[in-house]
């Protein structure tokens, strides 16, 4: 227990003295990283730019860089679907390299065809291959009626192959939905280390539930699927109840799978009860079978999860809203044992909903930012008062650095979390560089550049 506790407050106890000597700041006082701006969604002029929105975005592995797909409304007097468009921009000179469009929800990639009008894009993921030779696009779209979601029985989902070079499609793997008497497209996508295998996980629905609607118990459980590459086949699929699949994580040296499950019981999905449940909700699987070989209840509703060296796996709880919650922490499980080795925090703030690690193991990024309830007439909201990352040295949970404020200003007013405000963040592999955006709303890309690993003295 001593050993626990002083794992915990080192690295703070070493801030507030690296403070009174002019160094590193306590927790409590903003740093100022450096960052560029780039404002894709003021290329896509003429249209105003009020109209247009990035939809995700990706730092390159070596951060050089930065691919982003923004979705672009169809003017007033030609209604049709979404198109999107993927761009490719110089992370340093922050000037866009190469531009291509994807096409429309349900129409081919380049082709400009309407497809079926009434498919809008619901999610779009992007990803860099470990070696940045190609990206992945992950689309999801849903039928829409009078500007509501009708039903996740017409939901699709693609996966799009794009070379990094000339931005020429090379593969797609349609995820098949309609097999399902309700599914809702993966919540996150990741390459394995050597970028020949695939995971992604998707939520299945209870029948009758709608997406919009849907509380926690609307989720029933989880297909986990592996697909091949090269070859765009399913090497195996794993079905897990009790739960959403929220993050997935490949080991390094890619023999193992890390999937959490949060939990799906209780009240409303947007309400600030959804209790936390003792059960197993994160699992360790045999990445060749999906076989679970290690099961972790880890005493929260974990959401990221990232997975480190020496068999390390890092998790930090997701607030779908705010819980009242106060001083959570990034965990630290052995993913052979099941066993809680340590704990990474920050004083007066909680790690949740974001992780990141760069590839070599030496730097891990959590949202540290804070939210407060909302009024509505209709539910629970949440209110977004600040957004920051920490980043620690992954090993020791030393405290790097703490970025300043960096929420964006729509419309002259700070935004909430009905405002297209969610934060996503993208760590490049030498975990030097850090792009964050948010979604769907029309604000710039953020590329910071964080400080070193401070040197480790010999043993």
């Amino acid at each position: 227990m001593l050993r626990h506790y002083r794992a915990v407050l080192a690295p703070l106890v070493a801030a507030l003295a690296s403070a009174a000597a002019g160094g590193l700041p306590p927790s409590d006082v903003t740093s100022s990283l450096a960052f560029r701006a780039i404002a894709a969604y003021e290329s896509l002029a003429p249209r105003p730019p009020a109209r247009s929105s990035i939809h995700t975005a990706a730092i390159s592995p070596d951060g050089r860089r930065v691919a982003v797909v923004v979705t672009l409304p169809p003017a007033a007097d030609a209604p049709q679907p979404y198109p999107l468009v993927l761009q490719v921009w110089d992370s340093v000179t922050l000037k866009m390299l190469a531009s291509r469009d994807l096409g429309v929800a349900g129409g081919p990639v380049g082709s400009g065809a309407p497809g079926e009008h009434d498919f809008t894009p619901l999610q779009c993921f992007l990803n860099y291959a470990p070696d940045g030779s190609f990206l992945v696009v992950t689309a999801v779209s849903a039928r829409l009626r009078s500007g509501v979601i009708f039903s996740l029985h017409d939901a699709r989902a693609e996966l799009r192959f794009i070379a990094a070079d000339d931005l020429r499609e090379f593969r797609r793997i349609d995820l098949d939905l309609s097999r399902y008497s309700q599914a809702y497209g993966p919540a996150q996508i990741q390459l394995s280390p050597a970028g020949d295998r695939l995971a992604l996980p998707l939520s299945l629905l209870r029948a009758g539930s709608e997406l919009m609607l849907g509380g926690c118990e609307a989720f029933q459980g989880t297909e986990v699927r592996v697909y091949e590459v090269k070859t765009g086949r399913l090497v195996w699929t794993a079905t897990f109840s009790g739960g959403r699949g929220e993050g997935v994580a490949w080991s390094p040296d890619g023999l193992k799978l890390a999937l959490t499950l949060p939990s799906t019981r209780g009240d409303k999905w947007f309400s600030t009860r959804c209790p936390q449940r003792r059960a197993d909700n994160l699992l360790i699987l045999e990445s060749g079978s999906g076989r679970v070989l290690t099961s972790i209840s880890t005493g929260d509703l974990p959401g990221p999860v990232c997975f480190g060296p020496h068999d390390e796996v890092f998790t930090a709880p997701i607030h779908f809203y705010v819980r009242s919650r106060k001083g959570e922490q990034a965990k630290v499980w052995n993913a052979q044992t099941g066993a809680l080795e340590r704990t990474i925090g920050l004083r007066g703030r909680d790690v949740h909903n974001i992780l990141a690690f760069s590839r070599d193991g030496g730097v891990l990024v959590g949202y540290v930012g804070k939210e407060k309830l909302g009024f509505s007439l209709l539910e629970d909201v949440q209110e977004i008062l600040d957004q920051r990352f920490a980043v620690w040295d992954a090993a020791t949970g030393g405290l790097i650095a703490l970025s300043q404020d960096f929420i964006p200003r729509l419309s002259g007013r700070r935004g909430n979390g009905f405002q297209g405000l969610t934060l996503r963040i993208d760590l490049s592999a030498d975990g030097r560089s850090l792009l964050a955006d948010w979604g769907g709303a029309p604000a710039p890309l953020l590329l910071f550049d964080l400080p070193d690993v401070p040197a480790r003295p010999a043993r």
